[in-house]
């Protein structure tokens, strides 16, 4: 198996500071990759998403966003640049509004622009936008866009819409997302503007190693001698 030395130090970084005291960082992430593959079509299969990017490309990377987060809009270009960068990188954006109302407001009108064609143009305005977003901002933003407002404003009201985002928060909160922006890559979750080679980094372990590529981590080091992963192996049967 190829090495990934970035992807695991980030991996074990964020366990770090994050895992709990009653289990390990290398189960931490083991777990969190079977809590993935359970939500599986609720992350990568949901008909509500929008899809960027190559819709039949071999990785998903789906992103958990605020629009009114300073992370989320700084990892925007990382955003753009990987899909012009890897023509086979199929995204997700899932509109996670957890910061204030005026985000739920954004993300209702962000969805609601996608019935008019210009959910990317829109979603990248409302990204570029510097510090938080009021919705009369958003709807002026609109306009200038050319998109129709009052079929808009109509639109965003929609429970179908209302209904995107209230499964997007469900999920993001199964799936112990607590922070923007967060990405799921395969069976890896991982928060925090990580940067365009940190999301290529990972891209390419998923590219190379599959959907479960977190018990191949686990089977590989414990071949090279890791006492842990190789307790793991027995104790939790990983094959």
């Amino acid at each position: 198996m190829k090495k990934f030395s970035l992807f695991i130090f980030y991996l074990f970084f964020v366990c770090l500071i994050t895992c709990k005291a009653y289990a390990s960082q290398l189960e931490q992430l083991y777990f969190t990759s079977l809590s993935i593959n359970s939500h599986y079509e609720e992350i990568y299969n949901n008909p509500d998403d929008t899809v960027l990017g190559n819709p039949n490309g071999d990785v998903t990377l789906v992103e958990f966003f605020d629009y009114n987060c300073g992370y989320c809009k700084k990892s925007l270009s990382d955003m753009i640049r990987l899909m012009n960068h890897d023509s086979n990188l199929r995204v997700i954006l899932k509109e996670y509004p957890i910061l204030n109302q005026s985000s739920d407001d954004l993300a209702r009108l962000s969805l609601a622009s996608a019935q008019q064609g210009y959910y990317l143009d829109y979603h990248s305005e409302l990204l570029n936008i510097k510090g938080g977003t009021t919705y009369e901002r958003a709807l002026s933003v609109a306009k200038k866009l050319g998109i129709d407002i009052d079929k808009l404003q109509i639109d965003s009201d929609n429970q179908t819409v209302r209904d995107t985002i209230n499964s997007s928060k469900v999920l993001g909160f199964a799936l112990g997302i607590n922070g923007t922006p967060g990405y799921i890559i395969g069976d890896v979750s991982v928060g925090g503007a990580i940067g365009f080679d940190g999301l290529l980094e990972i891209i390419g372990y998923i590219r190379e190693n599959g959907m479960h590529s977190m018990e191949k981590y686990i089977i590989d080091i414990a071949s090279k001698g890791d006492l842990e992963a190789q307790k793991m192996i027995s104790k939790y049967n990983i094959r």
